[in-house]
C-alpha cells in the first residue's frame, strides 16, 4: 500500500473537522478508524466513507452530518493540505519526503514547535489546546493586548525558533535533493508553509481576542471572568450580591401581585355588607415545590465563571426551593451541606484546595453525567431544573451525550452556562454543538453581565 503517513495525516484532518461540526469522535473511535482506512485503503472514496462511518457513528441521526462534513472535505482536497502534500506535488518521491520530514525534526523541533502545525488546522487547534499555549493567552482581554499576548503566544508556540531553524535548513535540502533546482523549490514550499501556519496562528489570536470582548461593557461587570484584577473582581462580587438581593425583592413583589380572586370568599364577605363596601379577598399563594440542582464544572478552564456562579447561587438561596449544589472535574460530588454549614468563604477554599474533588484532573463529562443520571437524577421529575456550568470541552473523552438526555428526559428543563463565546463552541474538543440540543437552553456566560442576563431569565420564567 505505500507510505500511509501523509493519508493518515489527511484522515486526522478529517477527524478533526467532524469533531468541530459537533459530532464526537473519542480516542478509541480514532484509532479504529485509523484502522479501518489502513485496511481498506484510500483509493476508493466511497468504500472509504462506509469504512470510517462503521468505525465513528453511534447513532443514526449523525449520519447525515457525517455525510455532509464528509463530501464538504473531499470537496476541498485539490488545494494541498499536509506538508507531504505539499512536496509530492513538485514531484519528490515519498521516501525523500520522509527523508525531509526527519530533517524538519532536526532543524524545527523543539522550543515548543510542533511540526503538526505544518499540516494544517487540525494540528494548531491541538497545539492551541495545549496547556503551556493556553496558559499563554490567559488575561487576554481583547484587541487592545493583541499585541502583547501574539508575542507571547508566538514564542510559545515555537515560531521564531523555527524560522531559524529554516534558515539553516537549506544546506541540508541540497544534500539530500541535488542542486538541480529541487531542493530550492522544497525549501520555497516549506517556507509558505510556515509562513501560512504563523498567519492561521496570528488569525487565531486575533478571533480569540475579539471573542474577549464579546458582551464586554463599561466597568468591571462587563470585563471577561478569566481578564479580571482583583479590584474588579471584587467590584464584581459586590454587584453579583447587589443582582441577588434586587431579584429576591422583585421575586416577593412578583409573589404578592400574583394572588389570584378567591371568588367563593369575597361573594360571601359582600352578601354580609350588601356589597358596600365590595372587598376582594384572595387566595393564599401555594408554596412553590420547583427544585433547583446546580451541577458546577470547577476545573481551572472555567474556575473563575463557576465561583461567581456558586456565589450567586448562595446570595440568592431564598429564590429557589430544594437547592443543591454539585461540583465536578473527573469526578463529582454533591456540595450542599458543605455551604450550608460553612461560610461560602470556607467552603470555596475547601473547593479550591481539591479536597472535595481533585481538581488536578482533566474534566471528564462523560463520567460525571454517567453517573449523574445514575444517582442523582431518578431523585428528580418534572418540577426540577437543573443548571450546568461547564465549557463543554470534554479533552477529547466520551461526552456522555446519551446520559445528558436521559437526565433531560427526567426534568423540567436543563439550562447551560458555557464560560466561552459561541463562536468557540464545537471547535477542537468542545462538544457544546451536540449538548446544545439536548438542553433547553444555552447561555454563554462569559462576563459577569451574562450571568446577570441568564440569572434574569431564572428568574421572569420561574425556575
Amino acid at each position: 500500500m505505500g507510505d500511509l503517513r501523509a493519508p493518515l495525516r489527511m484522515l486526522d484532518q478529517l477527524l478533526w473537522m467532524l469533531r468541530r461540526r459537533g459530532l464526537v469522535v473519542s480516542t478509541a473511535q480514532a484509532l479504529a478508524a485509523f484502522e479501518a482506512a489502513r485496511l481498506v485503503g484510500f483509493g476508493e472514496r466511497e468504500t472509504l466513507r462506509e469504512a470510517l462511518a462503521a468505525t465513528i457513528l453511534v447513532h443514526a441521526r449523525d449520519r447525515t452530518r457525517f455525510d455532509e462534513t464528509f463530501d464538504d472535505f473531499f470537496a476541498r482536497r485539490p488545494t494541498p493540505r499536509t506538508l507531504a502534500d505539499r512536496l509530492a506535488v513538485l514531484g519528490i518521491e515519498a521516501a525523500k519526503i520522509l527523508e525531509i520530514e526527519s530533517l524538519l525534526q532536526a532543524h524545527l523541533k523543539g522550543d515548543g514547535f510542533d511540526l503538526a502545525i505544518l499540516d494544517g488546522e487540525a494540528g494548531l487547534e491541538h497545539r492551541l489546546s495545549q496547556a503551556d499555549a493556553r496558559r499563554a493567552l490567559e488575561g487576554m482581554a481583547g484587541e487592545r493586548t493583541l499585541g502583547f499576548y501574539t508575542h507571547r503566544a508566538m514564542r510559545t508556540l515555537g515560531f521564531p525558533a523555527a524560522r531559524r531553524g529554516m534558515r539553516q535548513l537549506g544546506r541540508a535540502l541540497t544534500e539530500l535533493l541535488g542542486d538541480d533546482g529541487t531542493s530550492t523549490r522544497a525549501l520555497a514550499a516549506l517556507e509558505q508553509a510556515l509562513q501560512q501556519a504563523e498567519e492561521a496562528a496570528r488569525d487565531r489570536i486575533r478571533q480569540r481576542a475579539k471573542e474577549a470582548e464579546i458582551s464586554v461593557q463599561s466597568g468591571a461587570f462587563g470585563t471577561a471572568f478569566a481578564a479580571m484584577s482583583d479590584e474588579e473582581r471584587a467590584a464584581a462580587r459586590r454587584a453579583v450580591a447587589l443582582l441577588a438581593a434586587r431579584l429576591q425583592a422583585a421575586q416577593r413583589a412578583r409573589s404578592r401581585r400574583k394572588k389570584r380572586v378567591h371568588l367563593a370568599r369575597t361573594m360571601r364577605a359582600a352578601l354580609a355588607t350588601g356589597g358596600v363596601p365590595f372587598r376582594l379577598l384572595r387566595r393564599a399563594k401555594r408554596p412553590r415545590t420547583t427544585s433547583l440542582v446546580l451541577l458546577c464544572d470547577i476545573s481551572d478552564s472555567v474556575r473563575a465563571a463557576s465561583r461567581f456562579l456558586l456565589e450567586f447561587c448562595l446570595a440568592a438561596r431564598e429564590l429557589f426551593v430544594g437547592a443543591r449544589l454539585f461540583v465536578f472535574v473527573g469526578n463529582v460530588a454533591e456540595v450542599t451541606d458543605l455551604f450550608a454549614k460553612n461560610d461560602p468563604s470556607v467552603a470555596l477554599a475547601q473547593l479550591a484546595s481539591g479536597v472535595v474533588v481533585p481538581i488536578v484532573a482533566n474534566s471528564n463529562y462523560g463520567k460525571v453525567f454517567e453517573r449523574f443520571a445514575a444517582t442523582v437524577a431518578p431523585t428528580l421529575d418534572r418540577r426540577s431544573t437543573v443548571v450546568i456550568l461547564g465549557d463543554g470541552r470534554t479533552n477529547y473523552l466520551p461526552d456522555g451525550a446519551a446520559a445528558l438526555g436521559r437526565i433531560a428526559a427526567r426534568v423540567k428543563r436543563i439550562w447551560w452556562l458555557c464560560p466561552e463565546p459561541r463562536a468557540r463552541w464545537g471547535t477542537s474538543d468542545s462538544a457544546m454543538a451536540r449538548y446544545e440540543g439536548l438542553v433547553s437552553r444555552v447561555f454563554p456566560a462569559v462576563t459577569p453581565a451574562d450571568l446577570e442576563l441568564a440569572a434574569r431569565s431564572f428568574v421572569s420564567e420561574r425556575v
